[in-house]
């Protein structure tokens, strides 16, 4: 036994003291993911809230990239094979992510696990990266920050695979403008702005209106100039480019679908939710639970305001959290912020500033794990969820429901998941091909990548008006697969950012091989 524990003494001598810190809090971050991740490990597949969505997505997803489609956006099997163009609207990051899983022989659900795992760990990581240069704690903010009592929800409650993967880009958000401010470049901010895009819209804008712009504003205003200013706009600029292989179609593709199904609903309007309405406050099941989350963190940011070293973020963190529970309602109203659905899907910035605040303090440890106790605590509430629905995985497999957004315009004429159903079930007992006084209808739903060729000849497709499956005028012809314009306008954009992208970083690399030959 001494033997052993002076071996591995001996082995961690050979690392540095960075390397020998990042394996520990490695470890640390490690174990406290997989011990949250656990009651799922040994639960039955939960399918619940947005997981029944997961698997549908990740099961066509995985099963397209496996067979050399690297950016599906079309899901063949959606809609009980009606399909759905679920991709050219939803960022595609976390589908890649359980697509590599899937390579490993995983099954669907267990790739989804494991992209949860892997977010958590990841978040952790990241996190201890922002925290590491600026506090003397940064282990005790990124297990904060791991655990926070959001960050937990996303998974247990939710289900929400796409947003708890964005937390683990935050802290790198943060790290890409902190190098803006010191002058030290901006392409960092570009790759890790773009990867916000691609993993979650509506948390990407969230950070652009109170987490980049406030910072943009600070920058410039203390320094006296403009430049950190210009490299944060510089910065995010070029991740519009990165992402506009996914944002060109995702934004001008909507007149195709039924879009305003995702804000057709009080409960999907940000306005709906104001913990000062007497409306809000009486919702049984999500004003309590969100409630609940932005007291305690309210409450810690409260009593790490006495704290010198944390008062900036503390502060920050309340002004979030007052705009969150409602007190300028009006914010809600702004474009294109009346799209997020959800004001709370802004506590993930509450808790990235909680986190850093915590680490920021000069407190001692016991004193930092009250603040994480909370954390843990309410994060015990969302291990009830777990259930395995009414959503068999055996039903899915089988007909590979859809959500409603995602239809053809027209399909239903309210938001009544009965009626969607009823819609799709009759149109998928169409018949493959109907031919009819010289017009074709195909047992498929319409969208503007269908291409009738007749004779060898192209002939354009539109939407049956009854139905809203493809058709075209002529008969014999073969329906192929295109690309849209705007997917081809995005790669190109996409990819003419990421030339100079390239060649920025080959100068980057340059420059810091020069500088530490200089010393």
């Amino acid at each position: 036994m001494l033997l052993a524990a002076r071996s591995v003494g001996a082995a961690m001598n050979l690392f540095s003291t960075d390397m020998r810190d990042w394996l520990r809090a490695s470890v640390c971050i490690a174990l406290l993911s997989f011990a949250l991740m656990t009651p799922a490990y040994i639960a039955p597949p939960m399918m619940h809230d947005s997981f029944w969505i997961d698997w549908v997505w990740a099961d066509q997803f995985n099963m397209m990239v496996r067979q050399g489609t690297l950016y599906p956006r079309w899901l063949p099997l959606s809609h009980e094979g009606l399909g759905s163009p679920a991709f050219y609207f939803y960022p595609p990051g976390a589908f890649w992510l359980t697509a590599i899983f899937s390579l490993t022989g995983l099954t669907t659900y267990q790739t989804i696990l494991a992209a949860f795992t892997f977010a958590f760990v990841m978040s952790g990581l990241t996190m201890y990266g922002w925290l590491r240069p600026r506090t003397s704690r940064p282990l005790l903010g990124a297990l904060f920050y791991v655990a926070a009592p959001y960050h937990v929800c996303d998974f247990y409650l939710r289900g929400a695979l796409a947003e708890s993967c964005a937390f683990a880009v935050l802290p790198l958000v943060a790290v890409s403008l902190d190098r803006c401010m010191k002058g030290e470049g901006w392409l960092p901010l570009a790759f890790a702005y773009a990867a916000l895009i691609y993993l979650h819209l509506p948390a990407a804008l969230l950070t652009s209106l109170f987490f980049i712009a406030p910072t943009a504003s600070h920058a410039a205003w203390q320094r006296r100039h403009t430049a950190p200013l210009r490299s944060m706009i510089l910065g995010c600029l070029l991740g519009l480019g990165l992402a506009a292989l996914y944002l060109v179609p995702a934004l001008t593709l909507q007149r195709h679908i039924d879009v305003g199904k995702l804000w057709a609903l009080p409960l999907y309007q940000p306005r709906y939710w104001n913990l000062f309405s007497p409306a809000t406050l009486a919702d049984p099941v999500h004003a309590p639970i969100f409630g609940t989350m932005l007291v305690l963190l309210g409450g810690a940011s409260l009593a790490l305001l006495r704290y010198r070293s944390s008062r900036n973020w503390s502060l920050y963190a309340l002004v979030i959290s007052l705009l969150v529970a409602g007190a300028l309602p009006f914010l809600w109203t702004l474009p294109l912020v009346e799209r997020i659905q959800f004001p709370w899907r802004a506590i993930m910035l509450i808790e990235f500033a909680v986190a850093t605040a915590l680490a920021s303090a000069t407190v001692p440890w016991v004193l930092g794990l009250l603040y994480v106790t909370p954390a843990l605590f309410n994060a015990s509430l969302f291990l009830s969820p777990i259930k395995s629905s009414d959503r068999p995985i055996s039903g899915l497999r089988t007909y590979h429901p859809d959500v409603l957004e995602y239809l053809p315009r027209g399909t239903t004429t309210v938001v009544e998941i009965d009626e969607a159903t009823e819609a799709v079930t009759r149109q998928r007992r169409h018949p493959l091909l109907v031919e009819i006084d010289g017009r074709s209808v195909s047992r498929r739903f319409y969208f503007p990548i269908w291409q009738a060729v007749c004779q060898g000849t192209p002939v354009p497709t539109s939407p049956d008006p009854q139905l809203k499956l493809v058709s075209w005028q002529g008969s014999g012809c073969k329906v192929v697969r295109t690309s849209t314009p705007q997917e081809r306008i995005g790669g190109v954009i996409s990819l003419f950012s990421l030339l100079p992208a390239l060649t920025l970083a080959r100068r980057f690399r340059r420059r810091r091989t020069d500088q530490s030959e200089a010393k």
